[in-house]
């Protein structure tokens, strides 16, 4: 025990300069942990070097990883931020940070082909998979506490009278598939404060406690089987998992009920269903 806490106690003081430095203004630091991570270059680096190993277990793996690249993606060298992406998608294959960076990486590269590979593994519902019904009125945000009509019940028949006209369900084509994105603001010329509903089914091969993520442009609500799982009002640009709720979801079909109001510029959604850590379910399926 001794010998062990003799081994210890250098490296134990290294960390604790290292932390000292840092809390009293020290501008960055680099690590080196024996496993390739040889310094955040994108950092102003001093003369700091902290080497501390006594347990590299995968999950700190990972973090260091994202660390790393996330520090390369904000400072424009994705390039460099591949190597660790890769790294963490080797050790867990559905890790959704890495996913979302990857595909912003290849999107940057001009190849949304691979990209959209990597979206799919994400498990957002599609926009073809949607029945859409739009627009209902949303002047000065009237429309998030307005209960419109398919908020009483789902009648995939019926058509209503609004300013604009009949509207009814209908389905439209995706026009960028796989990117995850329900957009509603490619229909109109002039988006600006009008709500939308979108309406599906997820069908789950088995009963169980899920975690609905959903992102939007802007305000939101999201029913599942009938039930406010989530609402949100807020004006923001749409990013995947802004937002989270606990749902249940039943063995088979669920029915899925999403309004987004608009405001101004882009307007639509993003939406799935992970676990507590934010992989996806696996064996949901989308549509009607």
């Amino acid at each position: 025990n001794s010998a062990l806490i003799r081994a210890i106690l250098p490296q134990a003081s290294d960390l604790l300069k290292a932390v000292a430095q840092v809390l009293l203004g020290q501008i960055g630091y680099t690590v080196k942990d024996g496993d390739g991570l040889r310094n955040y270059s994108f950092l102003k680096v001093r003369d700091l070097e902290a080497n501390f190993v006594l347990a590299d277990p995968p999950e700190a793996k990972i973090a260091r990883s994202l660390f790393v690249a996330r520090g390369y993606m904000k400072n424009g060298m994705p390039g460099r931020a591949q190597p660790y992406l890769d790294r963490v998608l080797e050790i867990d294959e559905d890790q959704p940070d890495a996913l979302m960076m990857k595909v912003a990486l290849l999107k940057s590269e001009g190849d949304e082909k691979r990209a959209n590979w990597y979206r799919r593994r994400l498990g957002f519902a599609n926009e073809n998979a949607w029945y859409i019904i739009d627009p209902f009125a949303n002047s000065d945000s009237e429309g998030f506490d307005t209960a419109y009509p398919p908020e009483m019940g789902i009648d995939p028949e019926a058509t209503y009278e609004t300013e604009w006209g009949e509207i009814a369900w209908q389905k439209r084509p995706d026009n960028n598939p796989n990117d995850g994105f329900v957009n509603f603001a490619d229909m109109f010329e002039e988006p600006e404060w009008k709500a939308s509903y979108a309406w599906t089914t997820v069908t789950a091969p088995e009963a169980g406690e899920v975690e609905l993520r959903i992102g939007s442009d802007d305000d939101i609500k999201v029913w599942v089987n009938g039930i406010e799982a989530l609402t949100n009002q807020i004006g923001r640009a749409a990013k995947p998992d802004q937002d989270g709720a606990h749902v249940s979801l039943q063995q088979g079909a669920n029915q899925i009920l999403v309004k987004v109001c608009n405001r101004e510029g882009d307007w639509g959604f993003y939406l799935r269903f992970t676990d507590e850590s934010r992989h996806p379910i696996k064996g949901l399926t989308y549509g009607i």
